[in-house]
């Protein structure tokens, strides 16, 4: 047995995720197949909405690390806002304003061959 603890070799590790990765399908597909015939044997009325959701679930296991969509996240007791994080009001700093003009010999769109104009509203502030 290889100790991945300690394998450097980039190679045999890809070789052994590869392997991994087709273990972990190969025991998927079974549960399916098991899943399949257990509601069968129930007398469930639609085994392959149970296979689905099977195949859900052991796919939110499997890959727990990747970001689910807003709706499908699951609801957990919200967190109250750690101190210490995100920006802070700075009344003691200056306000600069500094103003970055074109000359107008490079105010023409190489695209199109329109001139660029000022974005009024809009501003950067840092």
């Amino acid at each position: 047995m290889i100790d991945l603890t300690q394998e450097r070799d980039v190679d045999t590790l890809r070789q052994i995720s590869l392997l991994l990765e087709r273990e972990n399908q190969r025991l998927l597909t079974k549960t399916l197949q098991l899943t399949a015939e257990l509601a069968r044997l129930r007398g469930v009325a639609d085994p392959e909405q149970l296979a689905l959701a099977e195949l859900r679930a052991l796919q939110e296991a499997r890959a727990p690390h990747r970001h689910l969509p807003a709706a499908a996240t699951p609801t957990a007791s919200p967190r109250p806002p750690r101190p210490g994080h995100g920006p802070r009001p700075q009344p003691a700093l200056p306000v600069v304003e500094i103003r970055h003009e074109l000359p107008p010999d490079q105010r023409g769109c190489p695209a199109c061959g329109g001139e660029l104009v000022e974005m009024v509203g809009q501003a950067e502030t840092s």
